[in-house]
């Protein structure tokens, strides 16, 4: 028996714990310390249907990077490096506040085993088809992140090869007990 979780291609955003990083349009470029105790609502997700990374989602394309090749030739402002692309250009304070990026599907199975630590593992499949790693090299292509401005992203922010698994791989700390 298993659990699997498929999800939007929602960009979480996660903090040192304790600090929530808010990512909504409206809110400032500032990390929120203990938002519980101040009573703030904090949105750490930019929904797949947030549009704001439109500009970057076209600049990205318009580099015609073979990997494009992997998601029909183009991304969209819904996919996860524009959403980082626009993230660092905007909100640079929160995107170097920022200790790790998830895709939605990923961070939910990321919650259901309990895993608050390491980069998180993550499915091929989402790191393929919305963050356009390399699938047939198994990493990050440098050129690529060159292209669009986020070279000097840590692959611990984002995923290093050791925490990406083939579809259907199952999760090495299984379901965490909080989740069972």
């Amino acid at each position: 028996a298993g659990i699997a979780f498929d999800a939007t291609c929602s960009l979480v955003v996660q903090a040192a714990e304790g600090c929530h990083l808010a990512v909504g349009a409206d809110f400032p470029d500032e990390p929120i310390n203990n938002a519980e105790s101040t009573n703030q609502t904090v949105f750490d997700v930019i929904l797949w249907c947030d549009h704001r990374a439109a500009y970057e989602a076209k600049q990205i394309n318009g580099t015609g990077h073979s990997l494009l090749a992997n998601v029909g030739g183009a991304v969209s402002p819904e996919m996860e490096m524009p959403k980082l692309s626009w993230l660092k250009r905007h909100r640079p304070k929160t995107f170097a506040a920022a200790r790790r990026f998830l895709d939605l599907a990923d961070y939910l199975t990321l919650r259901a085993a309990g895993d608050v630590a390491g980069a998180g593992e993550r499915s091929l499949c989402t790191v393929v088809c919305k963050w356009n790693f390399d699938a047939s090299a198994r990493a990050w292509d440098k050129g690529f992140l060159q292209a669009i401005g986020l070279s000097d992203i840590d692959e611990d922010r984002i995923g290093t090869a050791k925490d990406i698994f083939d579809v259907g791989a199952k999760v090495s700390r299984g379901v965490g007990a909080v989740a069972a």
